[in-house]
C-alpha cells in the first residue's frame, strides 16, 4: 500500500503519514439486485484494496468558491490549483483566495468536479484531466444543493428561491429538464444504484424521492425537524441520512417504501457528515461548525465512541478510499488535516493557500494517460 510518509515535507514543514494498520472496510450487499458502489462519490467507497495513492486527489475550494486545488494523498503535496475567473492553473503560492461558503461534486469517474457557491447564481464544471474550467452554468439564482447522477452524464441542481431541481447534461453543458419542487429545494443526493434522487425541502417537514430516468417525483417522506436538512447516502446504499446543524437526524430507506427510522439527535453540532466502516462496523464522522473537534458516531446507534479534537473548527469531511483516513479542511487554520480511523487521531497536515471549506476525495482521479505524463507511479 501507498502510504503518506513522515520525511515528506509540506509547504507548512509537517508531513501526512497513514496509519500503520491496515483496515478491513467491507461493507454488506446494498440490496439483493444492487452491489456496493465501489465509485460513488457521494458516500465513501466501503472497500479495502482501493488503496491510497498518486493517482487519487482531495479536491479543496476556498471559501469563496475562487479557486479548487487539488493534493496527491500519497505524495503529502498540493498539485496545480485551478482559478475559477480564469480558468488556468496557476501555481498554489500565487493564489489570492477569501469569501463565502462553496460546495463541491464529483462524477463517479472523477473528471467532472462542480464547484457551487451558493452567493451566485451559477455553477463552474472543472475538468481534472485539464485542470481547467470546463464550463460556467449560469442559473436563475443562487444554488442550495447538486449531484451528479450515477453514470455522471447529469447535474442536478437545488434552486430554492425558484422552488425547482434544475437538470443539465454534462456533454453541452445544457439544460435538459426542469423539475417543479414546492417547498424549496434544498441538498441533493442519489441512490446508490443511480434509479433515484433525493431532495430536502427548505419551507416543509418532508424529503422527496425522484425517479432520475423519468424526471418524476415518485414518493415524499416526512421528516421529523423542519428546514433544509442536508443529505448523505450511507456506503451500503441502505440509508438516506438527513442531517441538521443541530445535530437532529432522520435516517430513511433508500428503496420503496422509504420507510423511515425513529429519529434521533446526535450529540453536538453538526457540519459536514462522512461514513466510515471499521471491520463489520460503520461510523460517521461529523465535522463542527462550533467546535475545534471531529465526532465519531456509531451509524447503528447514534451513540457518540470518540471524539477527535483538531486546531481549529473544521468544515468540509470526507474518506479516503478504503476508509482508513478521514480528511477535514480547517479554514482558519488554513490547512487540510489527516485523521486516521483506527486510532482517531491527526497524524498530519497539508497547508494549502487561502481559506479552505469545501473537500472532496476522489480515488483514482488521475486516470492513466494523465498518470503516465506526469510521471506517476
Amino acid at each position: 500500500m501507498t502510504r503518506f510518509s513522515t520525511a515528506v515535507c509540506l509547504l507548512a514543514g509537517a508531513a501526512l503519514a497513514t496509519p500503520a494498520v491496515a483496515q478491513e472496510n467491507q461493507a454488506a450487499p446494498a440490496s439483493d439486485a444492487t452491489p456496493i458502489d465501489v465509485d460513488a462519490v457521494q458516500s465513501p467507497w466501503a472497500r479495502p484494496d482501493i488503496e491510497i495513492s498518486h493517482r487519487d486527489r482531495i479536491y479543496v475550494s476556498d471559501s469563496g468558491g475562487d479557486v479548487i486545488c487539488g493534493i496527491d494523498p500519497a505524495a503529502a503535496a498540493l498539485s496545480d490549483c485551478v482559478p475559477i475567473s480564469g480558468g488556468i492553473a496557476t501555481p498554489p503560492s500565487e493564489i489570492k483566495v477569501g469569501g463565502d461558503l462553496a460546495e463541491l461534486a464529483a462524477t463517479r469517474k472523477g473528471d467532472l468536479i462542480a464547484l457551487l457557491r451558493k452567493d451566485r447564481s451559477e455553477i463552474t464544471i472543472t475538468a481534472t484531466a485539464a485542470d481547467a474550467v470546463a464550463k460556467t452554468i449560469r442559473l436563475s439564482s443562487e444554488p442550495s444543493g447538486a449531484a451528479f447522477t450515477r453514470d455522471g452524464r447529469e447535474l442536478w441542481v437545488a434552486l430554492p428561491k425558484e422552488n425547482q431541481i434544475a437538470v443539465f447534461e454534462m456533454r453541452a453543458f445544457r439544460q435538459t429538464a426542469l423539475l417543479e419542487v414546492p417547498s424549496g429545494p434544498a441538498s441533493i443526493a442519489m441512490s446508490v444504484d443511480g434509479h433515484r434522487a433525493f431532495a430536502s425541502m427548505t419551507y416543509a417537514q418532508e424529503i422527496r424521492t425522484f425517479d432520475v430516468k423519468r424526471k418524476t417525483e415518485i414518493a415524499r417522506v416526512a421528516s421529523t425537524y423542519p428546514g433544509a436538512g442536508r443529505l448523505a447516502v450511507t456506503p451500503n446504499g441502505k440509508a438516506l441520512w438527513a442531517y441538521h446543524p443541530n445535530g437532529e437526524i432522520d435516517v430513511i430507506a433508500t428503496k420503496p417504501p422509504f420507510k423511515a427510522r425513529p429519529s434521533a439527535r446526535l450529540e453536538g453540532a453538526i457540519g459536514s457528515l462522512t461514513f466510515v466502516h471499521v471491520g463489520l462496523d460503520s461510523f460517521a464522522y461529523a465535522s463542527s461548525p462550533v467546535s475545534s473537534s471531529v465526532s465519531v458516531f456509531d451509524a447503528d446507534s447514534f451513540r457518540k465512541v470518540a471524539s477527535v479534537r483538531l486546531e481549529a473548527e473544521a468544515s468540509g469531511i470526507w474518506t479516503s478510499g478504503d476508509g482508513t483516513a478521514v480528511y477535514a479542511a480547517l479554514p482558519t487554520a488554513n490547512k487540510v488535516v489527516q485523521i486516521d480511523t483506527a486510532s482517531n487521531r491527526v497524524v498530519g497536515t497539508v497547508k494549502v493557500p487561502g481559506t479552505p471549506n469545501a473537500l472532496i476525495y476522489v480515488p483514482g482521479a488521475v486516470h492513466q494517460r494523465r498518470a503516465v505524463a506526469k510521471g506517476l507511479p
